[in-house]
């Protein structure tokens, strides 16, 4: 296999192009640029033999598609082994982008796609969130579809018999579709620690409507990956991803190009089998009038909890009040800490001051804690208990945390400690949850039920 080969043709209709100024063109095209390079060091592909030739029986896309060129059809395409066509469409609503697969070969490989970019979000502002969102619909076209999951093939280009299950679950109150193909099992056992037999594979998202349901990683699960319904200037491409693609058959993924997802890691299989109501930690509140920290605590955060003119879903109903639930539908309603504007702390550059009277320090090794610190002499205010943001360090097997450059061993389990020239407490999370550790323990390691005959490249 070698890398994967793009051509890639903005602007291939004239028509679509020249409404867009010079600066949307050029930042469209650096985009896509940017997109395909990722791509070419992500995947390898079983190379086209000769030219591409695509066959150019209709237009190659959805809403009027795109007429490929005669050049594709009597030529072929020389050193490509997938052609994307790029156009610039207005869409409706809050849609930035949309791709579709058009044409796939004799192993149901895509070949050829259509790309469309809303041309009102090729702003200086969006250039990181375009950057994601390319990402995010090229992963659509080569293979993340449940159109093209009926091509996905196994170790010896037979067919899958099975890629998705849909089943009832009982635990969540629906009906639910999991995608249950081996790597995507192995490295979703990995990420979140799930390695009980409870686990039998990695939702999709069933909310979001047409276009989004089915499509889409399930957003309570995997919440800022960047193949779930909705996508940000956060996102992140996880092992799970590239395990999906590597998994149909057609490319080797090169796993070193996946970032790290913070969402659920090591949290354990009642994390992905159980409803998010019965999340422990940070990965849960219940009331908007008490602020806490995000489930990685590089932030301060508020709980937000809306009142819907309407009803909830049965299996969403976390509250007394069945209109009450989280601001997102893709993640299920469920209701966890989201971070304040001005809470990072880790980045001094958008954050608010630290609160110096409190002992806290922004930076790269700040984390969100609970504290009723305060410095001798001085009252905290009308909250006696709250969160701040306090360095950290991971040193001999311990978590250390400093005020005022005292540092002190925290216990294992998380719990209170105390500073000179302060009154109150911070209170230490666990040790897991801000070190890392050994993944080749005992605990981690799969049972014979997570045996399965598959490669790794």
């Amino acid at each position: 296999m070698v890398i994967l080969q793009f051509l890639v043709t903005a602007g291939i209709i004239a028509l679509q192009m020249i409404y867009l100024g010079d600066d949307k063109r050029h930042r469209l095209r650096k985009a896509l640029g940017q997109t395909a390079d990722w791509f070419k060091r992500a995947l390898a592909v079983e190379p086209v033999k000769g030219n591409l030739r695509l066959s150019g029986y209709s237009a190659c896309g959805q809403d009027g598609g795109v007429q490929l060129p005669r050049e594709y059809v009597e030529d072929g395409v020389v050193g490509a082994d997938l052609v994307l066509l790029v156009t610039t469409r207005p869409t409706t609503g809050n849609t930035l982008a949309w791709a579709v697969a058009c044409e796939r070969d004799q192993w149901g490989r895509a070949v050829a796609g259509h790309v469309n970019v809303a041309p009102r979000h090729l702003t200086a502002e969006a250039e990181t969130l375009l950057s994601a969102t390319l990402i995010h619909e090229v992963m659509h076209v080569l293979g993340f579809d449940p159109h093209a999951f009926a091509h996905f093939r196994d170790e010896r280009k037979r067919r899958r018999n099975q890629v998705t299950e849909q089943v009832m679950d009982d635990k969540l109150g629906r009906m639910v579709t999991r995608v249950v193909l081996p790597r995507v099992i192995m490295h979703s056992r990995y990420h979140y620690g799930a390695f009980s037999e409870n686990f039998t594979g990695l939702e999709l998202e069933d909310g979001g409507g047409r276009g989004t349901s089915g499509s889409h990683w399930e957003k309570r699960l995997l919440m800022n990956e960047i193949m779930t319904g909705s996508v940000d200037t956060r996102s992140v491409v996880s092992k799970m991803t590239l395990a999906l693609l590597e998994d149909s058959g057609w490319y080797q993924a090169n796993y070193s190009m996946a970032d790290r997802l913070d969402w659920g890691r090591d949290q354990g299989t009642e994390f992905v089998t159980a409803p998010c109501n019965l999340w422990k930690g940070a990965y849960h509140c219940n009331t908007t009038q008490l602020p806490g920290c995000t489930y990685n605590r590089e932030a301060e955060g508020y709980c937000p909890i809306v009142s819907y003119s309407g009803d909830l879903p049965q299996w969403a109903r976390y509250f007394p009040q069945a209109n009450k639930g989280g601001q997102s539908s893709l993640a299920d309603y469920c209701t966890y800490y989201v971070a304040y504007s001005d809470g990072s702390c880790t980045d001094m550059n958008s954050a608010r001051a630290p609160d110096r009277m409190l002992g806290e320090v922004r930076g790269h090794s700040s984390r969100c804690m609970a504290s009723s610190l305060v410095r001798t002499g001085f009252v905290r205010g009308s909250m006696t208990q709250g969160n701040g943001c306090y360095q950290h360090r991971c040193i001999n097997n311990s978590l250390e945390v400093a005020v005022d450059g005292v540092w002190k061993v925290c216990p294992a389990a998380g719990g209170p400690v105390q500073f000179p020239g302060f009154n109150g407490e911070l209170v230490c999370p666990a040790y897991h949850e801000l070190c890392s550790t050994d993944p080749a323990s005992e605990s981690r390691q799969c049972p014979n039920s997570c045996n399965f005959n598959w490669r790794l490249h």
